[in-house]
């Protein structure tokens, strides 16, 4: 289950990382507000709506398989700040996150100056990991934008196990960009692909004697049958 919070950390970490580049630099730029979404391309408004916008779109998951061959650590100690009631331990779970950083504007350039700034800024963050990790977890905590978006944050950093992050542009061939458009059926926008690795904590499956009776290595007694 803390895994599942980690995905949700890892693309609410990296908005947050561009929410707080614009807020610093679209006002100097002339951009005015810029709205940061995560969202499926094909829900971005358009035409008359459209506005200054970057939206981050996860769009498949793969495994790392850098980490396949590491050793699983040791099962963490009953009790310990690792631990969970029946589990054994946390076994490293580490994937690949494939986004879709595309960029909108109103008006000439704005497009071109949003995804620079973005480009930019996830540059400068192409490892997070320790007190920086840490510390935009609990900013997005404090976040206020209401009671339930709130309690969620929340819950993610207590839950999501996130050791670091490893950002860095994955460049696509035109066929397979227009491949990624087509399917989604939206319109293609100025954008730029990114793969992110994160390094997550899963639990170990454990077995679980039964309610009724804990059962011994020498036990013969099949489950199945009464006693």
């Amino acid at each position: 289950m803390r895994s599942a919070w980690s995905m949700a950390a890892v693309t609410f970490i990296l908005k947050r990382l561009l929410e707080n580049t614009l807020i610093e630099q679209a006002g100097p730029a002339g951009l005015g507000e810029v709205l940061v979404t995560a969202l499926p391309p094909d829900r971005i408004a358009l035409g008359t709506e459209e506005r200054p916008q970057l939206n981050l779109y996860l769009y498949r998951l793969t495994p790392d398989s850098s980490w396949r061959q590491s050793p699983a650590p040791a099962p963490a100690r009953a009790g310990s700040a690792d631990s969970e009631p029946g589990e054994a331990g946390w076994q490293p779970l580490a994937l690949k996150f494939h986004y879709l950083l595309s960029s909108y504007g109103e008006r000439d350039g704005q497009g071109e100056l949003l995804l620079g700034l973005a480009i930019d800024c996830l540059q400068q963050a192409a490892l997070l990991a320790g007190e920086r990790l840490q510390a935009l977890l609990q900013a997005l905590s404090a976040d206020g934008s209401g009671r339930a978006r709130a309690n969620v944050l929340a819950r993610l950093v207590s839950a999501a196990p996130l050791q670091e992050l490893r950002i860095r542009p994955e460049f696509l061939g035109m066929e397979e960009q227009t491949r990624l458009w087509s399917a989604w059926q939206a319109h293609a926008r100025l954008a730029m692909t990114y793969e992110v690795t994160a390094l997550l904590k899963e639990a170990a499956p454990t077995a679980k004697a039964g309610p009724g009776r804990r059962m011994s290595a020498g036990d013969k007694h099949n489950p199945g049958q009464p006693s």
